[in-house]
This record gives structure tokens, sequence and C-alpha cells, in this order.
């Protein structure tokens, strides 16, 4: 029975009641495609990716099994290719903004 539970992986599903409110208030002055995700379900999988290192294809199955659990969940798993630029263009925006804090305060400092 240890050994079972050893496998076990707990989620918290609370982003998805906000998932709605959350997208409305992304694409509110957005222009062009509308965001189909929000950034709570994209911070889950970066953390997944990173914590399991899960290459995304298998990223893409672990949602699907999650969906068959997650009623709210089902169709609105995104495909491998989403997953991917959503996931590299969060963490690329996160590293630039890191930058940028850190540039600014090094030009203010001297």
């Amino acid at each position: 029975m240890n050994l079972i539970k050893r496998g076990e992986v707990i989620f918290d599903t609370d982003f998805l009641s906000n998932w709605q409110p959350e997208l409305v208030e992304m694409n509110r002055k957005k222009k062009g495609a509308k965001y189909r995700y929000p950034n709570s379900l994209i911070w889950l999988l970066l953390a997944t990716v990173h914590v399991y290192l899960l290459p995304y294809r298998q990223l893409e199955g672990f949602l699907n099994v999650m969906s068959k659990h997650i009623p709210r969940l089902k169709e609105k798993v995104p495909d491998y290719t989403t997953m991917w630029w959503s996931c590299k263009n969060k963490g690329s925006v996160e590293t630039r903004n890191k930058s940028k804090r850190k540039r600014r305060h090094t030009n203010n400092s001297s």
C-alpha cells in the first residue's frame, strides 16, 4: 500500500473555477487572437514539466488522463504545440521581465 501511495499526485483544481474570469481579464484589451488558456493552467504545465521532467508530448497525455478525472477540464486540454508555445513564451516573458528589473536597478544605483 505504501508503494502505491508514493506514486500518488495531488493537484489543487481550484484554478478551474476561475478559468473563465481569468480568460476574460487576460483578453480584455488584447488585440488579435484571444487567449484560450489561462495563465494558471500554463503555470501548472510549467511546474509539471520542471518537477517531473516530462517532455511536452507526455505532458499532453498527462493532461488527457487528468481530464478523465476532472470533468471541467474535458475538451479544454491544449495540444502539444499549444502547450510548448505557451510555456516557452511564458518562461521567456518572465526571464525578460527579470532582466529589465535587474538592468533598471543597476542603472538607478550608478
